[in-house]
């Protein structure tokens, strides 16, 4: 999976890439900690799908509204996606240290004089364990648990990326591993 840093308050999206991961260089972004965007290209005049995959990662027993702060924003999140090729559907993907979850949210739309407009399109929410994301993590979490003292967090982790491409349903299109060979997978710093 691409890995795409961005400055700014929005990615500028890599249309010819069909995986990608957008991570703000800026800290605290006002709505969320990165998106994933998957792209299915149609063949002929169909149009294709681009899911989208914004992630909110976050252990604290409250947090604000990311799903909102989001869709309020949503033609900002959604500019450089060509609407006429391309339906979207979205997948808000909470990271916690709770379990799993799914919830179908209701689209909404405000009407205007020149017509209706889609202020968010009908999602879904989803709360993923991070257990998902590896031993490593989980174990470190765990470990941060046990010693909630120190305010250190661990770096260097590696990411299981094959789980999560299960997880999300994504057909891994890579070259076979040389099992001999070590690959690194998603690396957080």
């Amino acid at each position: 999976m691409e890995t795409v840093m961005f400055t700014g308050n929005y990615p500028r999206y890599n249309m010819q890439s069909n995986l990608a991961l957008y991570c703000p260089l800026k800290f605290n972004l006002h709505a969320i900690d990165g998106i994933i965007v998957r792209l299915e290209r149609s063949k002929g005049r169909a149009k294709g799908k681009c899911y989208m995959f914004p992630l909110q990662i976050t252990v604290a027993r409250s947090h604000s509204n990311s799903e909102s702060a989001f869709f309020n924003q949503w033609t900002s999140w959604t500019k450089g996606i060509n609407l006429n090729k391309f339906d979207i559907e979205v997948e808000f993907l909470w990271i916690t240290d709770k379990g799993d979850s799914i919830d179908n949210v209701s689209g909404e739309t405000k009407l205007l004089r020149s017509g209706d407009k889609v202020t968010n399109p009908e999602y879904t929410t989803r709360n993923v364990p991070l257990h998902i994301f590896g031993q490593e993590i989980w174990d470190r979490y765990q470990l941060a648990l046990k010693n909630s003292k120190t305010r250190s967090v661990p770096t260097n982790m590696a990411v299981d990326e094959d789980g999560i491409r299960r997880f999300l349903g994504i057909e891994d299109r890579r070259e076979p591993r040389d099992e001999g060979r070590s690959e690194g997978g998603w690396r957080g710093g």
